[in-house]
């Protein structure tokens, strides 16, 4: 089996080199830099990648994972070599995973990496036509720039411009591990408190934090209103934070935020997701361990939350009452943790739980000997 300095060895570290009959600048004395063509959709940042000779395939840029993966479909379909396994955390799954390797990665049909090793992965929810999730390294191995308006990622290997009128970040490359690439962290205010928080562009989602972090920051777990969702599998709150968040030039006015009772060692405070990040440009500056970020102008995303405040789980062929959220119109109806809920299967009970303000959603609930028909009516209440 292949250890995770194995994977660190030959499939972290980014050997890119120009394609032949690529134009870079290369002027005497002039710094060299690879423009990469980017794309933001289906709820992920992805740039086009051939591999070994196929495709090309849409690949996930995840500046909070530390390995590279691939469906493990797509994968066997290429003819991938399997070189061992690696046991590994990949989207809060702590599994067995097996490792491919893939000669010759092309992104853009810029850049080209040999040797590259992906864990495979099956039914991950990458998103739909996206094939695998690059790590971390592509920004932090040497200096680069994502650029969120021109749609470019940039690798500069003889060291990244001067960056005048950005915003820095101490501490912002961290190795969070004895080996895997290291991470991008951000310094994030929110209220008074300062944090210290991941930079995850594989998150399609705005702010998580933990309780902890959270509490610190003036949200009130115990008395304000909270809608139930779920981060990797566990328990979370969505809150609306009264303070404002503030990163990297970039404030956001009473924000909702993910509240989960904590996360991986690395990660001290929370994370900051994709629908935050693509509204500022994110540049490395790898030999001091820099972040640099600025706002770019784009235009925030519509704010999405559980106006039910019912979060409903599967138990075979029965649809149950899970979390029930403070304040909310589930709540106000009565709902309880186990309760059963009839009239829907569980795709169109999802739907119509999760619609926009104003909408309904009816069933019949059943406790124990009793049933009712309940009729929720969906608004705005964090």
């Amino acid at each position: 089996m292949l250890t995770r300095r194995d994977v660190l060895g030959r499939g972290c570290a980014l050997g890119f080199v120009p394609l032949i009959g690529q134009s870079l600048r290369a002027e005497t004395g002039a710094r060299r830099v690879f423009e990469v063509p980017i794309e933001l959709q289906s709820r992920r940042l992805t740039v086009s990648c051939a591999i070994d000779g196929h495709g090309p395939f849409n690949f996930g840029i995840d500046t909070g994972g530390y390995l590279s993966i691939i469906e493990a479909g797509l994968a066997k379909q290429l003819g991938l070599q399997q070189r061992g396994q690696t046991r590994s955390q990949i989207a809060g799954r702590l599994d067995y995973f097996p490792l491919f390797e893939a000669r010759q990665l092309i992104f853009g049909n810029v850049l080209r990496q040999q040797g590259v090793l992906l864990a495979g992965v099956d039914k991950m929810g990458l998103g739909r036509d996206v094939s695998g999730m690059l790590a971390a390294g592509c920004m932090t191995t040497m200096d680069a720039e994502l650029d969120f308006v021109a749609k470019r990622w940039r690798i500069y290997p003889d060291g990244g411009p001067l960056r005048e009128g950005w915003v820095r970040h101490d501490h912002g490359i961290v190795q969070t591990g004895r080996v895997g690439s290291p991470h991008l962290f951000g310094s994030v205010t929110l209220g008074s408190q300062q944090l210290h928080c991941l930079l995850d562009t594989g998150a399609p989602g705005a702010v998580v934090l933990f309780a902890n972090a959270a509490r610190k920051g003036g949200v009130d777990l115990d008395a304000q209103n909270w809608s139930p969702t779920r981060v990797n599998g566990r328990e979370a709150r969505v809150c609306r934070s009264s303070a404002p968040l503030a990163i990297g030039g970039l404030t956001l006015e009473r924000p909702l935020v993910v509240v989960q009772k904590d996360g991986p060692d690395f990660i001290d405070n929370g994370l900051i997701g994709l629908s935050v990040i693509q509204r500022l440009d994110l540049a490395t500056d790898v030999r001091s361990k820099l972040l640099w970020t600025r706002p770019n102008g784009r235009p925030a995303e519509p704010e999405h939350y559980n106006m039910s405040g019912l979060w409903i789980d599967r138990r075979g062929a029965q649809l149950v009452a899970g979390l029930v959220g403070k304040g909310s119109p589930a709540e106000q109806a009565g709902i309880r943790p186990g309760d059963e809920l009839e009239g829907a299967p569980f795709e169109g009970m999802i739907a119509s739980l999760n619609g926009p303000a104003g909408s309904t959603a009816s069933f019949t609930l059943a406790r124990g000997s009793e049933r009712r028909e309940v009729r929720l009516e969906l608004r705005d209440y964090l």
